[in-house]
Order: structure tokens, then C-alpha cells, then sequence
């Protein structure tokens, strides 16, 4: 959990209502049953 707390402690120091939608975290699903994660790290 602390891997997670980290991510999102990043996330919200960048959250201004504009770069989330073009940048950020994306969790998604696979038809395989598996996970896809994304992280813009820029």
C-alpha cells in the first residue's frame, strides 16, 4: 500500500483540473484478464 499512497500523493500535487485529462494515471483492464497500468511520468 505504501507504492500506492505514493503514486497518489504524486497524482494530486499535479491535479489543477487540466493536466489530469491530458496526463496522469491510467488503470485499464485487458480482454485476457489482466490489468494495464500507465503512468506519464513527464
Amino acid at each position: 500500500m505504501d507504492s500506492l499512497n505514493k503514486i497518489q500523493d504524486q497524482y494530486f500535487s499535479h491535479f489543477n483540473d487540466d493536466w489530469e485529462h491530458s496526463f496522469g494515471i491510467k488503470v485499464d483492464t485487458l480482454d485476457n484478464l489482466g490489468w494495464s497500468l500507465i503512468i506519464d511520468l513527464s
